[in-house]
Parts: C-alpha cells; structure tokens; sequence
C-alpha cells in the first residue's frame, strides 16, 4: 500500500509543477518580459518612473501601466496610471502624484492580456522627507540715519508651503538666536522668491546685524547675517565772517 500512496504524490507533484507559470507568463503560455525600472526624478510628494518592456510574448495588452502604494505588492486597488494598450517593446514612463513626503513606495508594472492582469515587481522609491526651507539674505541698500532696506530670497520651501518670511535685527550678533528673541522684525508675506523689507526707526550712525527668516511647519529658517552701518546726522556747517570798517 506505501508504494501506491508514494507513485500517487509523486504524479501530483509532477502536475502542480507542470502548472505553476513563470513570471509573466499569460494563461495562454505567453511569456512578457520586464527590464529594469529606473527613477527618473523624484521630490516630496510627485515622481517619474520608466520600465522598459523587453518582449511583448506576442500578447496584446489592452492597457499596462504601473501601481504604487506604501505596502508591498501593490495592484489595481491601489494608485495606478494607466498608459492605454501597449504597442510594442516600448518603454513605460509613469508620472506618479499625491505622494506622501518621506514615504517608501513599492512599484510594480501590470499588463492587462484579455480579462488577466499580470504583474512585475519593479522596485522601490522614497520621496524626499519635509525639511525646513532656505533663505539667502542678499543685501542691505538705501542706508539712512533712520532706515535701510534690505533684499532677500526664498530659494526652496523645503516640501512644504512658507507661510511667513521677512528680516529680523539687533544692535547685537544674531548668531543662535531664534526668531522669539527679536521684537525688530518685518513680515514680508508668505511663499518663495525674492522679497523686500524696510527697517525702520534705527539709530543714527550705528551699527546693525540683520538676517532673512522664512518659516515653514517644521521650522524657521535663517539666511546669512549681514552688518551694516547708519548715517551720521549732517549738522550745517556755520561760517563766521569777519567784516571790518564797520560804520
């Protein structure tokens, strides 16, 4: 009775693995074929992602495209682009939106053959973390006994939107103190680029250390202090003349 129960498990092994298909391969025997997938470009909540199709099997796909999500082994219940019928061993370039800054995403590829969706594993990426933004402060222009104008930009948001940006000053050095700190400060409006801010009621002819501030929700940034310099107050100049034979 052993041997027979043996020859049994053995032909039903012999099945099961005469059935089991390789990756990408169609119900109908036709094997598609997935080259690497690259990264294109990536930020904090977008990215760019090309496979290349190396062989097509002879399928034809009525629609391929890439799926995502943070969990593993993503399919068409998750996000997906859908790129149209495939024609030909052509290159698939997805562009992805709505992710979530600082977020792994596991990709794959999918090839929809009559009603069967076939999938292949096409990697991983991370969007870039959130991060507070950066301000170059530029100059300080228009010096007078009372004021100076001062000029600065915002060159990233770092991911996530500038709410409020502006100069900050003191008679003393700035170096590691926070925007609490300062009562002498400009609000110049939120978002990035260049801005101007006007410092007002100063002393004459003394100095001043000044410095850009943006701030995002994950922090305040600085830009590099700058010194500058009041004028003096011009007092007239009296000339005595002396006249003689006065009569």
């Amino acid at each position: 009775m052993r041997p027979i129960i043996v020859l049994v498990l053995a032909a039903l092994s012999i099945i099961f693995s005469s059935c089991k298909k390789d990756p990408g391969t169609t119900s109908g025997g036709n094997q598609l074929k997935l080259g690497a997938t690259t990264v294109d470009s990536v930020s904090y909540r977008y990215a760019r992602i090309t496979s290349a199709v190396l062989n097509t099997g002879g399928n034809t796909c009525s629609r391929h495209g890439h799926c995502w999500s943070a969990d593993p082994k993503p399919d068409l219940a998750d996000a997906y682009s859908d790129l149209g019928p495939l024609n030909g061993a052509l290159p698939l370039t997805s562009s992805l939106a709505g992710l979530v800054p600082g977020t792994k995403y596991y990709l794959r590829a999918y090839f929809q053959v009559a009603q069967e969706i076939v999938y292949f594993d096409a990697g991983t990426l991370t969007t870039l973390a959130l991060k507070k933004p950066s301000v170059n402060s530029l100059d300080v222009v228009n010096v007078t006994t009372s004021g100076a104008e001062c000029r600065a930009e915002v060159v990233d948001d770092g991911g996530d939107p500038v709410t409020m940006r502006g100069f900050c000053w003191s008679t003393d050095t700035l170096q590691g103190l926070s925007l609490r700190h300062f009562s002498d400060t400009t609000c110049n409006g939120p978002g990035l680029g260049l801005f101007t801010g006007f410092l007002t009621s100063l002393a004459e002819n003394k100095g001043y250390f000044v410095r850009a501030y943006a701030v995002n929700s994950v922090d305040t940034a600085y830009g590099k202090i700058r010194y500058f310099t009041t004028t003096a107050v011009s007092l007239p100049t009296v000339l005595t003349v002396q006249h003689s034979n006065i009569t």
